[in-house]
């Protein structure tokens, strides 16, 4: 947050059941993109502070600049899940989820300033801008799974930075 390029609230340490919770926790509200404006994420996510400074990142030297050459500046993200414990793809007995560790996020889309919504799973509304998306995502997290990947990830983008041996990424997200 001392970064300025974040707004959050810093809340209490979460300890959850099986391995679930975030030492330092924080509640993104928004995005302050590089000329001061800023970029609301709807609903608020709780996250650990490094993956929300990884988020910020993505979205203020990639996203933005992507938004204004899609003809519209960024007015809004479309999240969903942020912080929750549970099991991956919520299938009991699963190993757990990134989510259950504040280092994972599940977008829907983003607003922009001319009304327009880019739903992730709506690619063709504006390939071009999807597929960027997509390539620059996959270049900064670890983990990214869309529409495509598996029938969780049809409508939303899941992305994390789970450490993995030997540097190994997923990027499974097809666009058509």
């Amino acid at each position: 947050m001392a970064s300025g390029r974040i707004v959050a609230a810093l809340i209490a340490p979460v300890v959850g059941p099986d391995h679930c919770g975030i030492a330092a926790p924080l509640k993104l509200s928004a995005i302050i993109l590089p000329d001061g404006a800023r970029v609301p994420l709807e609903p608020e996510s709780l996250l650990r502070c490094d993956f929300a400074e990884a988020l910020a990142d993505w979205v203020r030297e990639d996203v933005a600049p992507l938004a204004r050459i899609a003809g519209g500046r960024l007015a809004k993200i479309l999240g969903s899940d942020g912080y929750e414990c549970r099991s991956r793809n919520r299938i009991s007995g699963a190993i757990i989820s990134e989510h259950a560790t504040g280092n994972a996020l599940d977008l829907r889309g983003f607003k922009l300033q001319d009304g327009r919504t880019l739903l992730i799973g709506s690619a063709n509304e504006d390939l071009d801008f999807m597929t960027q998306i997509r390539d620059t995502s996959c270049a900064r997290f670890t983990t990214v799974l869309g529409p495509g990947s598996d029938g969780y990830h049809q409508m939303h983008l899941h992305f994390d930075l789970k450490a993995r041996r030997i540097g190994y990424r997923i990027c499974q997200w097809d666009m058509e």
